[in-house]
């Protein structure tokens, strides 16, 4: 769909700046704010379909908080898409621009403007699952973070703090134990899902997809079965980009890329250097041939998708076969 404008808004905690680019111009046609509170954001985004219907509005992703204002704008019957925010200010960089909300929202309508995309809505039970993921590991670390602060109370001695920190994590556990439940309860509502049938049937035979890898790759990559090897890489952030210039060549590190699934791929990985044979035998070659340990532990999460993108794809459960000579 061609859209003749951009909206850019950059979302804060209190008010939300917004800059509306003419998108052949590249030029600022308007600029405004609005407060985040959900009566301003369904009049702001019902007098911004009415002045600009035919516009794609662009959010950047900002841990949540903006989810409430993409809601009322998909309301208001606007297209919207939500952006990585390193692009964003790597494009603003580029422009040499200094840093304030209303640039920002200029930097967010035009990378709307320089490289559209097209809205992919989520449906209500992949963003449900996306929500519990996402607690999840929030919780995991705060567990970690009061396990440690135990640890210390204990060698101090300090038996006020050991209480409370055991009460904490008591908390904590109950907390994450009521998380499993609620996915339990929302996996009954997949069960018609040919994705969740095929990461459920095909993708677990892969020794280290445990349930909340599977869970996280249903919520975060719809795409996975459909991509090449190359683009699944991209896509779940575990293809090393390069960084070269002339005569130099650094080393090549990954970067962008879905950063919530990644961190799950990272934990299947080094489930997998334990107890999949082949996998572990891939990672040992790697350190063999001087690799530090966190490369060689990317290079596996990497074979890891791309052996499941295969498997998904082909409805094929997991044989040593698949990893050899490359997935």
């Amino acid at each position: 769909m061609p859209y003749h404008y951009t909206i850019g808004v950059d979302v804060a905690q209190d008010q939300c700046a917004w800059s509306v680019m003419e998108v052949q111009g590249r030029q600022v046609v308007h600029r405004g704010t609005v407060s985040r509170t959900p009566q301003a954001l369904r009049a702001w985004a019902a007098d911004l379909h009415t002045r600009w219907p035919q516009a794609l509005v662009v959010l950047e992703a900002t841990g949540g908080m903006e989810r409430r204002v993409k809601h009322h704008i998909e309301a208001a019957g606007l297209s919207v898409v939500v952006v990585n925010p390193e692009r964003v200010r790597a494009l603003a960089q580029a422009g040499g621009k200094a840093k304030t909300d209303r640039l920002d929202a200029d930097a967010i309508a035009l990378l709307g403007a320089v490289f559209p995309q097209e809205p992919t809505p989520v449906p209500p039970l992949r963003e449900r699952m996306q929500q519990l993921l996402t607690r999840r590991q929030q919780l995991q670390q705060l567990l970690h973070q009061e396990r440690m602060h135990l640890y210390w109370a204990q060698e101090q001695g300090l038996e006020t703090i050991v209480q409370d920190s055991q009460e904490m994590i008591a908390f904590i556990e109950k907390r994450l134990a009521q998380l499993e439940s609620e996915a339990e309860a929302l996996e009954a509502q997949l069960q018609t899902d040919a994705l969740w049938q095929r990461l459920q049937h095909v993708g677990r035979s892969l020794p280290g997809i445990g349930p909340w890898t599977a869970r996280a790759l249903w919520a975060w990559l719809p795409e996975i079965g459909q991509l090449n090897r190359k683009q699944v890489a991209r896509l779940t952030g575990t293809a090393p980009m390069a960084r070269d210039s002339g005569k130099q060549h650094k080393r090549r590190r990954v970067r962008e890329g879905r950063k919530r699934l990644r961190r799950f791929l990272y934990m299947a990985a080094l489930s997998a250097i334990r107890h999949n044979t082949v996998l572990r035998a891939f990672y040992e070659r790697l350190l063999a041939r001087g690799k530090p340990k966190k490369v060689a532990v990317v290079a596996v999460m990497r074979r890891m998708v791309v052996i499941l993108n295969a498997m998904v794809r082909d409805g094929r459960a997991w044989e040593p076969a698949l990893a050899r000579p490359r997935a």
